[in-house]
């Protein structure tokens, strides 16, 4: 391909680019059999563009590819695709909450070098995705806009849903979901959220983790960058939601405000703690979500 290429480049007088679309990571492409790090080292290819099997994979190893690329300066462009999270479930509404998704991936791919994004099935009707299409693709357009950033979550498919098991070479490194027990130490696990606003522009901020079998007996407790949270306001998705006519959900999210600064730029860690489970159920807490929302 790179030799055909190179042909209709000689024989039109002008470039005739190589584009690959691999795995967001090397994991990925090495299960797969894509042989990306010989692609770029050999100049094979002239743009990398990354998506999953099926469905947007926000684990793009970015500086990885970069690392790749070397002297070449391959640019490099993350990928969104239509299936990825609805944005159901939550305390917003699903279309507010995928858009703000998709700005905070997308500042995210921005930040640590990417070129652009790449943008996969995106079926597009006039105004569906205006509002994205017309801020994505530079961070003076996405500046001052709600954001949601979330650890990396992996969702393996029921063998009754569509493309089932197509992902599973995607999220390779994925956070959540994850049951929480108590242990000896009584630690639990440590979540990833990177910021990339300014916290001086931020009006206001919170965090927001998932819980799934939650009942007023249970308790949990929460760091954020090793400082305790203290306790948080419990929401139930059945109580938001107009359409619902019951009034408990069987997820309930844990809602903490946060000063901006709390949230500036850079990786977040939060630590999760089990501090008591109700002993009338059998199935673990599990955390589903864990997520920081911007907001001007």
């Amino acid at each position: 391909m790179r030799g055909l290429a190179d042909e209709i480049a000689a024989a039109r007088g002008r470039p005739f680019y190589v584009a690959v679309r691999v795995g967001a990571a090397l994991e990925t492409c090495r299960r797969v059999g894509y042989d990306i790090e010989t692609w770029m080292r050999d100049g094979l290819c002239d743009l990398v563009a990354t998506n999953a099997n099926s469905g947007t994979d926000p684990g793009v190893e970015i500086e990885t590819y970069l690392e790749l690329a070397n002297e070449r300066e391959i640019p490099l462009y993350p990928g969104l695709d239509s299936h990825g999270e609805s944005g159901q479930g939550r305390l917003i509404g699903a279309r507010t909450w995928r858009e703000a998704w998709y700005r905070g991936l997308v500042q995210d791919f921005l930040a640590r070098g990417a070129s652009g994004v790449y943008i996969f099935n995106w079926h597009a009707t006039r105004d569906s995705h205006h509002s994205l299409l017309t801020t994505l693709g530079a961070p003076q357009t996405l500046r001052r806009a709600d954001k949601v950033y979330t650890a990396v979550k992996r969702h393996i498919r029921d063998r009754s849903e569509l493309r089932y098991g197509a992902e599973g070479d995607d999220r390779l490194y994925g956070e959540v979901p994850v049951a929480l027990y108590a242990t000896p130490t009584g630690a639990g696990p440590l979540f990833h959220v990177a910021v990339h606003d300014d916290a001086a522009e931020v009006q206001s901020a919170s965090l927001q983790i998932e819980l799934a079998h939650f009942t007023p007996a249970d308790q949990i407790a929460v760091a954020l960058d090793g400082r305790d949270l203290g306790s948080p306001e419990t929401r139930n998705t059945a109580t938001v939601n107009p359409d619902n006519p019951s009034d408990v959900a069987e997820h309930s999210w844990m809602v903490w405000s946060l000063a901006p600064a709390q949230v500036d730029r850079g990786m977040h860690e939060i630590r999760v703690y089990l501090v008591a489970r109700n002993p009338h159920l059998q199935p673990p807490l599990v955390v589903e979500n864990v997520e920081i929302h911007i907001n001007y």
